[in-house]
């Protein structure tokens, strides 16, 4: 007998079952009468079960997705408009079935924010085999991986997509630059997908962005002192595309740029600067907006610094440090007309008792000017003044601060904002920052609470908000470092709370979303002390925090079965007394109970299955004298009976177990009591060296060996082992017996080695600038078949210290800046292991 309900009708029986005429629901009625899932009418096949699906000819859109990152939104969308948001890797489906043979369609509709998600076969046809063809690949977007800071100078250690670093700095950063972004709307972090980091970093110098403003054309100038930006090379000024990329304009000066405006189709700059495009321009200059070209004609005589400029009614007024401009006495401020390009020597207002003019803001025929003084023209006035531009004198107007200093001054609308180190305006309470009528220059009602006190230097003004930065940890009581916001109605202080290194000096509101210009390079830091953990699909810290002890840095990190160490020079970790080498179980995340009272970092490591074994420049483990070698029991860091008289007469750089052996190698020339130069042997369970010596060695310190087949390959600082000319690497026989005819002839330092066996590749990383009697610039790569040097040529502008492979990519960390003469690596770079394109 047949069911039928809804708008399901009898099938054709030429046709049974068709699933456009009865779709889902008739099968599910079958099943409640059948009571069988595979069945239709007694007949096997035809239910709506898995074999009822083949029955009918039935799958489901599915496939699978990976490289998905930790914390990452991926939304994906088929040609029946129907979304499907996924959060892990993994196996999809789309609930519906569908019939083998309809063709579809699959896209991304949502991208994750730090990635690129694409789909392998956005259409074609729906076959059994698809879901095991159909993939959704997830990529790191270029330049978007979070970094430690400060420093560069980290150790790592990877598993799976997660890697762990060591090293002395204090927290995790994206790489922002000195211009930070965030959403308008939720005022948290603009992630990359959005509007990429900007990345603006000195290579030598100073780093700050001073002014940002519109291009005209959806883009926006910046100015300041850096180096690069996006990673190219721009001297203190750039322009950005609105679709966030770097545009081809390319000026330059040879100083810090303090303040632009754009007016009349001519870029005018100003600051400390004494060539523009390598001409001799003082202090000021004006630039073609389309081609950065300088306009020769605007060329005035400008005796010191510019502070500020600012444009009002045809003219380009400026203030600053310079007492005249050619040959007028102005005191630090004038102006000249915009369309003749020309001083205007007419209007020199006296401006007597200001060491110097920080800014200056025009409207109404007011010019309002900021500067360091207590009176100005005879009248009273703390930092700021209003000059009637008609009359050029010194106005009435007077908020009357007081206070010891006005650091800002910003207008927006009838309102001009305040902040500085004062306590009350015009008479009424104001703790270091506050508002006044622009006309009238009495005190408004807005009054944001400070009851901690904290000065505030710099002030930037949206719609909705007041952005304040200064150089505090805690404002009116809350959390806040460098960077805070109170709502520009109420006064209410924001739970805006990205942390920054330093202090914003500009603000810019470019659409969707705020710029913050300034002296930082961490924008939105997460504090890390000495370890952090970065997910290396989504470039973003992971929650994971080994809570070591302030001021703790990490030398060395070692990694066994589900087991990650760190060794360094640290009191306690997780809150847990630990003095120097700390345990974490790489499953949980957790400090394990593994503690062993060490006095100096262990800077080498070895495990087997009892033991690990260490080394180093300690003295004492667990109260107990261990000369810098020691074993210690796995489970509990309890000192076992292994170890060698005496210990090691210097340091210990590098443990090994090869062949049921303990290579130890380092500084030392003595250990166990014996003599062994740099190098010795130990059977596993056996205190005293084996005979294995090398007969001479004229070295400073062997660094690491590396077994490779039969061939120890030793990296270190020497030039000659066993009687033949070797410079920092050398190979020999497992016995130390018969030095190997491979010379690298390497010009410079080695400090690390990797075996990828694989691919019979041998890495050698460091800080050297040839190898083989070719170029190679911190890391090369040798074909152990022939032991010829490889074509991989990455280049480095400083040193490296370890890599790591990752898929089909290298990780690589050292003290370089620049990766293929491209910058603002910083110390951290995952490169293509088959080209060495730097890839993030």
């Amino acid at each position: 007998m047949f069911l039928f309900s809804g708008n399901c009708k009898p099938p054709d029986l030429n046709h049974p079952c068709d699933p456009k005429t009865l779709g889902l629901t008739l099968s599910l009625i079958v099943k409640a009468v059948t009571n069988d899932p595979t069945t239709f009418c007694g007949i096997p096949g035809f239910g709506s079960g898995q074999a009822g699906n083949q029955g009918l000819g039935l799958t489901k859109l599915a496939g699978k997705v990976q490289g998905l990152g930790y914390s990452s939104i991926l939304k994906i969308k088929n040609n029946r408009e129907e979304e499907k948001t996924i959060l892990t890797n993994g196996e999809f489906e789309y609930d519906e079935s569908l019939r083998l043979g309809e063709t579809y369609t699959l896209t991304v509709s949502g991208q994750p924010d730090t990635q690129s998600c694409s789909v392998n076969k956005p259409e074609g046809t729906l076959t059994d085999s698809l879901k095991n063809e159909l993939i959704i690949n997830c990529e790191l977007l270029p330049f978007s991986l979070w970094k430690p800071n400060p420093g560069n100078d980290y150790r790592i250690s990877l598993d799976g997509s997660k890697l762990y670093m060591g090293g002395s700095f204090v927290f995790v950063t994206p790489p922002t630059g000195a211009i930070g972004a965030i959403s308008k709307a939720t005022e948290t972090l603009t992630p990359p997908s959005k509007c990429n980091y900007f990345r603006a970093y000195p290579v030598s110098g100073g780093l700050d962005i001073t002014s940002i403003i519109s291009d005209g054309e959806g883009g926006v100038f910046v100015a300041g002192e850096f180096a690069t930006i996006l990673g190219q090379t721009r001297n203190n000024i750039a322009r950005i595309k609105s679709d966030c990329t770097l545009h081809s304009w390319n000026a330059s000066t040879n100083a810090k740029i303090e303040s632009m405006v754009l007016s009349d189709g001519k870029l005018f700059i100003g600051g400390n600067f004494t060539t523009v495009n390598g001409i001799a321009k003082n202090y000021i200059a004006a630039l073609s907006p389309s081609d950065g070209s300088i306009i020769s004609s605007f060329n005035p005589s400008i005796g010191n610094k510019i502070w500020q400029l600012t444009v009002n009614s045809g003219y380009l007024y400026a203030a600053g440090n310079f007492p005249s401009i050619n040959g007028t006495t102005v005191n630090g401020l004038g102006r000249f007309s915009i369309s003749m390009l020309s001083f205007d020597n007419t209007w020199a207002p006296v401006v007597s008792g200001a060491s110097f003019l920080f800014g200056v803001m025009v409207s109404n025929g007011k010019a309002y000017v900021r500067g360091t003084f207590t009176t100005i023209n005879g009248n009273a006035r703390l930092n700021i003044a209003c000059i009637d531009i008609a009359s050029q004198t010194v106005t009435t107007w007077n908020p009357n601060i007081t206070g010891t200093s006005l650091s800002a001054a910003v207008m927006y609308g009838d309102t001009m904002y305040l902040s500085g180190s004062f306590t009350a305006i015009g008479g009424q309470s104001r703790i270091n920052i506050g508002a006044v009528d622009v006309s009238t220059g009495l005190v408004t009602s807005w009054n944001p609470p400070n009851s901690s006190n904290e000065p505030i230097y710099y002030l930037g003004v949206t719609n909705d908000t007041v952005y304040v930065s200064g150089p505090f940890t805690s404002l009116n009581g809350q959390a806040r470092i460098n960077i805070a916001a109170y709502n520009r109605s109420t006064a209410e202080m924001k739970s805006f709370a990205l942390n920054s290194n330093s202090m914003f000096t500009t603000v810019y509101e470019w659409g969707d979303i705020i710029l913050f210009g300034g002296s930082f390079d961490a924008f939105g830091y997460i504090e890390r002390i000495a370890a952090a953990a970065i997910d290396l699909d989504s470039g973003v810290p992971l929650p994971w925090n080994a809570k070591f002890s302030s001021g703790a840095t990490i030398q060395k990190l070692y990694q066994y079965e589900r087991r990650l160490i760190f060794s360094g020079q640290f009191t306690s970790a997780d809150s847990n007394s630990r003095n120097n080498l700390a345990e974490f179980d790489l499953d949980t995340g957790n400090l394990t109970s593994w503690a062993p009272n060490i006095n100096q970092p262990a800077t080498a490591m070895v495990a087997n299955t009892d033991s690990i074994f260490v080394g180093g420049n300690f003295t004492t483990i667990n109260g107990t004298t261990r000369n810098r070698i020691a074993e210690l029991d796995r489970s509990s860091g309890s000192l076992k009976s292994w170890y060698p008289t005496g210990g090691a007469s210097n340091n210990v750089l590098d443990l090994g177990i090869y062949d049921n052996r303990i290579y130890a190698s380092g500084v030392f020339t003595n250990i166990g009591g014996l003599s062994r130069n740099f190098i010795a042997a130990f059977d596993i369970g056996n205190s005293t060296p084996t005979s294995l010596n090398l007969s001479s060695a004229t070295a400073s310190y062997f660094l690491q060996t590396l077994l490779i087949g039969d061939t120890l390959f030793v990296a270190g600082i020497f030039s000659n082992i066993n009687g033949s000319p070797r410079t920092n690497l050398f190979s020999i026989d497992k016995n130390l017996s018969s030095v190997s005819t491979f010379n690298a002839n390497i010009v410079g330092n080695v400090y690390n080695l990797f075996h990828d066996d694989g691919k019979n590749l041998l890495y050698i990383v460091g800080d050297f600038t040839s190898i083989l009697g070719s170029t190679r610039q911190g890391l090369a790569r040798v074909n152990l078949s022939d032991r010829s040097l490889d074509t991989f040529q990455p280049t480095f502008d400083n040193i490296v210290n370890q890599i790591i492979p990752y898929g089909n990519q290298l990780i690589v960390v050292g003290n370089f800046n620049a990766v293929n003469s491209t910058y603002d690596a910083r110390g951290l770079a995952l490169i293509d292991a088959s080209t060495g394109a730097w890839k993030n």
